[in-house]
């Protein structure tokens, strides 16, 4: 039998405890008829499980331990929880410290999904500001699948921001923001190739626009 190393050791001391911190979540979620061994199972499972949503909810506000919260963040980041968990998920970012990156950026990434319209104006203010650094990229994306056109001149400026460039150009592209159009050519220059790429996209759907 392999001798573990200190990393593993310490990789399935950190299993064992998020067990011991969900097994209350994963108890409740049985008695509601959901009977999967864990978060990850339930939200990986093909279920449509809209009657886990509101249990979800009320047990983020309850825990301190953030890996917890990013389970129970990206189990919440599903079609289905969009509305009744949108604003409970987005009030965690403001309770969640910088260090929290992690849950931070699982948190951006529940938006992409879930965010509608009543909380656009919140994303924008988030990515607006550059202190809350990579953890924005998602926030991004999701004023692109928006359509929160309002969000063009902020975008506009983020493309000079490397962490969140490439985000903004798909959010542009998305919003057909035929205005940026100068702006998202100058990103065929970017050095990152997944930029490139991103911004001859955009490129497309917005000339897609301007023949119409």
């Amino acid at each position: 039998m392999p001798i573990q190393t200190t990393s593993e050791e310490e990789r399935q001391r950190a299993i064992a405890e998020h067990r011991k911190l969900t097994a209350p979540i994963v108890a409740e979620l049985r008695a509601a008829g959901f009977g999967f061994a864990s978060l990850d199972d339930l939200r990986r499972s093909g279920t449509q499980y809209e009657g886990a949503i509101p249990i979800l909810i009320s047990w983020l506000p309850k825990l301190d331990a953030f890996n917890v919260k990013e389970s129970i963040v990206r189990t919440l980041s599903v079609p289905w929880a969009r509305g009744i968990a949108t604003k409970p998920v987005l009030e965690e970012f403001y309770k969640a410290p910088k260090e929290a990156s992690s849950l931070r950026w699982a948190i951006g990434n529940a938006m992409e999904v879930i965010a509608d319209p009543s909380v656009a104006d919140e994303i924008l203010k988030i990515v607006a500001d550059p202190s809350n650094g990579s953890a924005r990229q998602m926030f991004v994306l999701a004023l692109g699948k928006l359509r929160y056109h309002q969000a063009v001149p902020v975008l506009l400026a983020l493309l000079k921001q490397d962490e969140v460039a490439g985000h903004a150009v798909e959010a542009l592209g998305n919003l057909k923001a035929t205005e940026a159009k100068g702006a998202i050519e100058g990103m065929l220059k970017h050095p990152q190739s997944w930029v490139r790429k991103g911004a001859k996209t955009a490129l497309a759907k917005i000339s897609k626009v301007a023949v119409m």
